[in-house]
C-alpha cells in the first residue's frame, strides 16, 4: 500500500513471448451492502522473438486477364515474402474469415527463394462477390503474423483491374509505363517503343472496350444532332404556316376595288 492509500498490484510474467493476450485484474470490495468487482483490463504487446516469422518484402497483389475457350476472366495473385527461424504454417482466410482451401479455381503455394519463403494465393476467376479483406496468417511456435490484402468491391471492381497483367509472376512494365512513349530511329524519326506481342494482344482488349465506348458516344452525339435537326425543320414548317396565315388575314385592296369605291362616292355626292 502506498502512502496516499492506493494499492499497487503487479504481475510478473516470465517467458512472455507467447503470452500476447488481454489480461484482466478483478478486485472485489464490500461497501456494506453488496460486493462489487472493479475490473481493469489491458493488452500487452511483447517484442517478437527472433525465431518468429517476419515480412522481408512488401506484400504484392497482381491481376491478370485470362482468355481460354472464348471466355475472359480476371485472376488475382496475392504474394507474401517472409522469413522465419522455424518451419512456418501459412493459412489464408477469406473475407468471411474462413480458411481457404486449394481447389480447381484456387491455388495455394509456398516456395523457397534463398533465405526467404514466398507464399502465394491465386484466385483464377475472381468475381465482384468475392471482394473484401483477405488475410495471410503466418504461424510458428514463437508467434504469428497477419498480412492483409483488399480487393475493391463492385462496381469499381472491373475498372480497377482492367488492363493489368503479368509476365510469369511479375507485373508488366510495358503498360502503362511505355504507353505513348517513343524512341529515336534513323533520320531523326521517332517510333513507338516496341511491345511484346502478348502485351499488345492483352492491351488491345482494353482499347477495344474504349473504342466501343467512344463509338457509343459518337452514335449518341449523331442521334442527338439528327433529332435536333428534325425538330428545327418541324419548327420552321410551323413558322411558315403561321406566316402564311397572317398574310391571308391582312390582304391589301387591289386597284379595281379602289376605283369602284371612288365611283360610288361620286354618285352619292351628285344625288
Amino acid at each position: 500500500m502506498q502512502l496516499d492509500g492506493t494499492v499497487v498490484i503487479t504481475v510478473d510474467i516470465k517467458e512472455a513471448v507467447n503470452k500476447h493476450t488481454v489480461y484482466q485484474c478483478a478486485i472485489v470490495y464490500d461497501d456494506g451492502f453488496t460486493s462489487k468487482p472493479l475490473v481493469a483490463s489491458w493488452e500487452i504487446h511483447f517484442p517478437l522473438h527472433e525465431m518468429s516469422p517476419f515480412i522481408t518484402q512488401p506484400p504484392k497483389l497482381y491481376t491478370q486477364r485470362i482468355r481460354e475457350k472464348g471466355t475472359s476472366n480476371i485472376a488475382v495473385y496475392m504474394k507474401v515474402a517472409f522469413a522465419s527461424g522455424l518451419e512456418t504454417q501459412v493459412v489464408w482466410l477469406d473475407p468471411r474469415m474462413k480458411v481457404i482451401e486449394k481447389s480447381e479455381l484456387v491455388n495455394i503455394t509456398v516456395a523457397k527463394n534463398g533465405e526467404n519463403s514466398i507464399a502465394q494465393l491465386t484466385l483464377s476467376q475472381i468475381r465482384p462477390a468475392q471482394s473484401g479483406k483477405y488475410i495471410c496468417r503466418l504461424i510458428n511456435g514463437y508467434g504469428s503474423m497477419d498480412v492483409q490484402f483488399g480487393i475493391a468491391p463492385a462496381p469499381k471492381f472491373i475498372d480497377d483491374f482492367r488492363g493489368t497483367h503479368l509476365h510469369g509472376d511479375e507485373p508488366c512494365t510495358h503498360y502503362p509505363g511505355n504507353e505513348g512513349k517513343t524512341e529515336k530511329v534513323k533520320d531523326n524519326k521517332t517510333e513507338p517503343l516496341p511491345l511484346p506481342e502478348e502485351c499488345f494482344l492483352i492491351e488491345m482488349d482494353r482499347h477495344r472496350v474504349k473504342e466501343m465506348a467512344n463509338n457509343m458516344m459518337e452514335f449518341k452525339r449523331k442521334r442527338v444532332a439528327q433529332q435536333t435537326s428534325k425538330l428545327e425543320a418541324q419548327q420552321k414548317k410551323k413558322n411558315d404556316r403561321a406566316e402564311k396565315g397572317k398574310r391571308k388575314t391582312n390582304v391589301v385592296p387591289s386597284d379595281s376595288d379602289s376605283d369602284d369605291d371612288q365611283t360610288n362616292n361620286k354618285t352619292t355626292s351628285c344625288a
